[in-house]
């Protein structure tokens, strides 16, 4: 909702030479992705055991679903500003330090998860909430550096309290290019949350276990088609934001195939490697041989 508006505002300003326009709407932005985050922290947290009942979760998988759920709300809010934070940086054409701070962000997770998952070393052990806890920690510290690098304005762009008071027209002119992409977002979140409702209530335990299983492990590996497409996107934006600010529309356009070709590109060829691989890829992301033998063969389906 927030992050493309940004994207794309900072960005133009950036092509037509108004960096203190782009710093303004920079700040803004920031200030309203932490008020959406304070919203979707107090939400989430209230609708934590509604949303592990929908999923049937009973006894002590529903307990450890709430639990799971609560604490990392609380990791959602600093997303919101380190998402857009970053995406005001690669409107600036910085796209060096957003892959910083979620580089740092990855494996503060993995060490500090895997480490109170087991209780290694001076950490104590925590079991599941650790893999939670840890994240949230990696989440906490993304927002942090993000504000940090914003503060610091070394990169042409400079986080102010004057600046970070809302004002309607930017306000308004940031939710204007965003809530299209936040419509499409939440129609997308809507339909998938409904699927796992309806995979949930395919068939009884321990076939319905296996179907659950399966399905998230898809939707986790399938990442791996559209996150570089992601990459990409980023790039795209902001050099057609540049070029649309430069009065150059058809640079702008050229960017746009260009990139369009490279994201097909990397699909296709991640696409493939599902095809072939869909078997060893569900016995490595489970120990359950009956979740490899539901989940292969519609995972081959989606590789298409």
């Amino acid at each position: 909702l927030v992050g493309i508006g940004t994207t794309a505002l900072v960005s133009r300003n950036i092509g037509a030479g108004l960096r203190d326009e782009a710093n303004a709407f920079a700040n803004q932005s920031v200030t309203l992705a932490t008020l959406l985050g304070v919203i979707q922290l107090l939400l989430l947290y209230a609708l934590a055991p509604w949303f592990a009942r929908y999923c049937r979760m009973t006894d002590d998988a529903f307990v450890i679903t709430v639990d799971f759920l609560r604490i990392d709300c609380f990791g959602h809010m600093c997303v919101c500003v380190t998402l857009v934070g970053c995406a005001a940086l690669r409107g600036a054409g910085n796209m060096k330090t957003p892959l910083l701070v979620f580089a740092i962000m990855n494996v503060v997770n993995m060490v500090l998860s895997a480490s109170l998952v087991y209780g290694v070393g001076p950490f104590p052990k925590l079991g599941v909430n650790g893999i939670v806890t840890g994240t949230v920690i990696a989440q906490t510290l993304g927002a942090i550096i993000t504000f940090g690098v914003l503060f610091s304005g070394r990169y042409g762009l400079r986080l102010s309290l004057a600046l970070m008071r809302l004002r309607w027209e930017r306000t308004s002119r940031l939710l204007r290019i965003g809530i299209p992409a936040g419509i499409d977002g939440a129609t997308m979140w809507i339909g998938q949350f409904l699927y796992i409702g309806l995979i949930s209530n395919l068939a009884s335990p321990p076939l319905g276990t296996a179907y659950f299983a399966a399905h998230i492990i898809a939707v986790r590996v399938e990442a791996f088609t559209y996150l570089p497409a992601t990459a990409w996107a980023a790039a795209v934006a902001t050099m057609i934001g540049q070029a649309l600010g430069a009065r150059d529309p058809v640079r702008a356009k050229r960017v746009g195939i260009e990139g369009a070709m490279h994201g097909a590109l990397v699909a296709i060829a991640v696409g493939i490697g599902f095809y072939i691989f869909a078997e060893p890829i569900f016995s490595i992301m489970s120990a359950d041989p009956q979740v490899a033998e539901v989940g292969a063969g519609p995972f081959r389906f989606l590789a298409l």
